[in-house]
């Protein structure tokens, strides 16, 4: 299992759908990069 630590941002939301892709499972975990 993947923990994806992201922020919507556009390299973000490339390894989201990377993962979908894949099938492969993973954690989503948000995380706020302006703190």
């Amino acid at each position: 299992m993947i923990d994806l630590y992201t922020w919507p941002t556009p390299n973000g939301h490339k390894v989201h759908i990377l993962l979908e892709e894949l099938k492969l499972p993973y954690n989503l975990k948000a995380i706020n990069i302006g703190e």
